[in-house]
């Protein structure tokens, strides 16, 4: 995380059920209404806003729907894997094997978030675990505008 600019803060459907002190049930039901507006990206399979949007905690129609600037590519477990070209357990893995090893082992990077229990990371992130352990690295190009929205994993039907 040697990034100079400040990332932002994001957040998901349970921080927001925090931020609200509401239960998740309550703030999934708001999410299908439309309540939030459009999420800011989605990383598997969880809508994420920029965490500013929601003002006051102590009322919730104070929510700011206007544009944001769109955010960088964000890649969750299945996206590395995909870059990787290997399976999710084996992205899972790596993180396993290298937490308590005192030896070189490259380590794979800390998440930059992790929102409803969801590690994120940005491309970038990855780029020297594939140098220190020769791997092939293909991540997602960068994107112009708002993320495309996927309302299932790639590869289903």
């Amino acid at each position: 995380m040697n990034e100079t600019r400040q990332q932002p803060a994001l957040i998901g459907l349970d921080g927001i059920a925090e931020f609200y002190q509401k239960p998740p049930n309550t703030i999934y039901s708001w999410k299908r209404r439309g309540k939030f507006g459009q999420p800011d990206a989605e990383v598997a399979g969880k809508a994420i806003w920029y965490a500013n949007r929601f003002r006051d905690p102590g009322n919730d129609r104070d929510i700011d729907l206007g544009e944001r600037p769109p955010l960088p590519p964000l890649m969750g477990i299945a996206d590395v894997a995909k870059a990787f070209d290997v399976k999710v357990n084996a992205v899972e893995k790596w993180s396993l094997r290298t937490r308590d090893s005192d030896d070189d082992t490259p380590r794979p990077p800390e998440p930059r978030w992790v929102i409803s229990y969801t590690p994120i990371w940005l491309p970038d992130d990855w780029r020297p675990f594939a140098e220190a352990t020769h791997r092939p690295y293909d991540p997602p190009p960068e994107r112009g505008g708002r993320p495309a929205l996927r309302s299932r994993p790639r590869g289903t039907k």
